[in-house]
């Protein structure tokens, strides 16, 4: 008898859309047969997926489910349309880093459409789906934007999921719970299952936390 220390992987779509076929009893080997197709159960475990990166966005706020972009702000411009991930997703920071990336200027958020000149302070606003500065910038800046980055999805069989491993049933779970309402169809403690298996997400989820709200959606 041996030890065994091996760590367990991420599984694959493959794997997953096996995982869903079983708890939902769908594991025909006719294809002809199956309730399910392929490209119903992956979708359904990408809606799974982006669930599950939007409510890290929101617990983490920092690092896991952050990404960012630099854009040019002009001189003398009433605001500047940013590129397409900040322009939808929650803005965490902003930076002026015309100085090097190694001196950036973190500017103020002001809540409001328009930013106020708070004591000379540079602050940022959003005005429709462009980010304004106050006071306006005389000189063309470089911003660096943080934002709460879209969540991940999966594509072709081989593809894993990059969430932690040991939250991994909730995305089967959660994939089956979506196909078996359809027709109401749902095995009986399923809901059960999930609810427990999402909590216990939620509460891993708190660990990569950051601050507790994005700064600006």
């Amino acid at each position: 008898m041996a030890i065994v220390f091996t760590q367990a992987a991420a599984a694959t779509l493959t794997s997953l859309q096996t995982r869903v076929r079983r708890i939902l009893g769908d594991t025909d080997a006719s294809v002809g047969n199956q309730r399910w197709s392929d490209a119903e159960i992956l979708d359904a475990l990408n809606l799974e997926l982006m669930k599950m990166g939007t409510e890290l966005g929101l617990k983490a706020g920092s690092g896991y489910a952050l990404a960012e972009t630099t854009m040019a702000y002009t001189a003398d411009s009433v605001s500047v349309t940013p590129p397409a991930g900040p322009r939808t997703q929650g803005i965490y920071s902003v930076e002026d880093i015309s100085g090097g990336v190694n001196s950036p200027t973190r500017l103020h958020f002001d809540g409001l459409d328009t930013p106020q000149n708070a004591h000379g302070q540079a602050r940022w606003s959003l005005l429709g789906d462009a980010l304004t500065i106050r006071p306006t910038p005389s000189s063309a800046m470089t911003l660096r934007i943080r934002y709460v980055r879209e969540p991940y999805i999966l594509a072709t069989g081989t593809d894993q999921h990059p969430l932690p491993v040991g939250n991994e049933e909730v995305i089967s779970l959660g994939a089956a719970i979506r196909l078996g309402r359809t027709d109401d169809e749902l095995p009986p403690g399923l809901r059960e299952d999930y609810n427990d298996q999402w909590l216990r997400f939620l509460a891993s989820a708190k660990r990569m936390r950051g601050r507790k709200m994005v700064r600006n959606d």
